[in-house]
């Protein structure tokens, strides 16, 4: 019995010293720079007070060699449920929260700043206020909030960085009047985001159909990887597909890019899973890095150019895209020439179109039953106009059948160089 009773004691002074050290390696209270923090271990909150700037943390997920340049909190990342930022706190550090599991956070108005990836990661956080003073959301601040859907931009804000929302889970957004710049992938991957709406008084963006551009329509900022529909026409006038524009998309099953694109940046269209058939115009010359990457089920490839775009044999502008199994359709007389050029001879299936820069050889136009009808070997834009001339829809038909409701009436239907006039009843 006393050698029970002495285990027993054994035992409990262990649990005892072992929470002691836990303890002793994970204070609940300290200072970050010139603030102060204190966690709440019973509600489960950690606040931050005090008069300055908070530093910068580096990313705990990568650097665990150096402790001192970790956020002295991150112990309680796991079990946060809030953090309170106080008056008088003007900068959220870099990292400072990377990671962590809370489900909401109060920012004081006296903060102007927040640093990269201060809130990316935070899987449980759905709504987030941005104080009025803060101008710029920084790269990454919010990736991959997987829960966040909801988010007002203040009408102060000037700049949003290069990733910012990517992968949150947003369903409506509207780029404040004032904002100027907007970086690469801001909203990548935002799957239950159909829209993006600009501010009629904004200078330097705009919006058509949903879709961001620059106030110019030159470049095609971002497409909602939200959207429905599966095929997307570019507007004409369009110079350049921004880096990451359409990225992570996956509904997206066609895409036809008009005369005049000569720019396809890095990553436009990586990920694209559904992404089948891809029509480029003779304009293109540059493709990024990565372009195309993993748009896995990609089965039909349209190029204007009769000379074959530059491509860095290491950029991965096709990484992992069957492209032997690919049909290539390039100009007549070019067949030659993308099989002899780099990464464009990787492509077995090459085939000549006969017509300009979009192949439609035995090209069948349509309507039937209140629908139009197009029977296409590669796929095009199509657009649908009144006896007056008047456009009252576009779109990308794919290659192979398609059909489209109608109403009742007569139209000139275009696709490509094609033009057919059809009657729907």
């Amino acid at each position: 019995m006393r050698k029970l009773i002495t285990t027993g004691l054994i035992a409990v002074l262990a649990i005892v010293m072992g929470a002691a050290t836990v303890q002793a390696q994970n204070p609940t209270s300290g200072t970050a720079g010139p603030l102060t923090w204190k966690y709440d271990t019973d509600m489960r909150i950690l606040t931050i007070s005090g008069k300055g700037e908070m530093p910068n943390y580096v990313d705990y997920m990568v650097n665990t060699t150096n402790s001192m340049q970790l956020s002295p909190w991150l112990f309680c990342r796991e079990r946060i449920s809030k953090v309170v930022i106080e008056d008088g706190v003007k900068y959220i550090g870099t990292n400072a929260f990377l990671g962590f599991k809370m489900d909401s956070v109060v920012i004081s108005e006296s903060v102007t700043r927040i640093g990269k990836a201060a809130f990316s990661s935070c899987t449980n956080l759905s709504v987030i206020n941005i104080p009025i003073g803060v101008t710029r959301i920084e790269d990454n601040t919010f990736t991959f909030c997987k829960k966040l859907n909801s988010i007002i931009l203040h009408t102060g804000i000037t700049e949003i960085g290069s990733g910012a929302f990517a992968f949150s889970t947003l369903t409506q957004l509207t780029i404040p009047a004032g904002v100027k710049k907007i970086g690469a992938r801001a909203f990548s991957g935002c799957k239950n985001l159909s829209a993006i709406a600009v501010d009629p008084g904004n200078m330097n963006f705009t919006s058509v159909d949903g879709v961001l551009f620059d106030k110019a329509k030159a470049t095609l900022v971002q497409y909602p990887a939200g959207r429905k529909e599966t095929t997307y026409t570019v507007p004409v006038g369009v110079k350049k597909i921004a880096e990451g524009a359409a990225d992570n998309s996956p509904l997206l099953t066609s895409i036809v890019i008009p005369t005049d694109v000569d720019t396809i940046a890095a990553r436009a269209f990586m990920y694209c899973e559904a992404l089948a058939s891809v029509t480029l115009p003779a304009s293109v010359k540059a493709i990024g890095e990565s372009a195309f990457s993993g748009c896995e089920n990609l089965k039909s490839l349209t190029v204007g150019a009769k000379i074959p775009p530059a491509i860095n044999e290491n950029a991965s502008v096709f990484g992992g895209v069957p492209v032997a199994n690919v049909t290539l359709t390039v100009p007549k007389g070019s067949k030659a020439a993308y099989a002899a050029a780099p990464v464009w001879k990787e492509f077995k299936q090459i085939g000549e179109s006969t017509v300009g820069n979009v192949a439609l050889p035995e090209a069948r136009i349509y309507a039937a039953g209140g629908r139009l009808c197009l029977t296409l070997q590669t796929a095009a834009p199509v657009g649908v106009y009144t006896l007056n001339g008047v456009l009252v829809r576009t779109f990308s038909a794919p290659a192979g059948e398609t059909t489209v409701a109608l109403p009742q009436g007569v139209y000139i239907v275009r696709v490509g160089d094609t033009a057919e006039k059809v009657y729907a009843n």
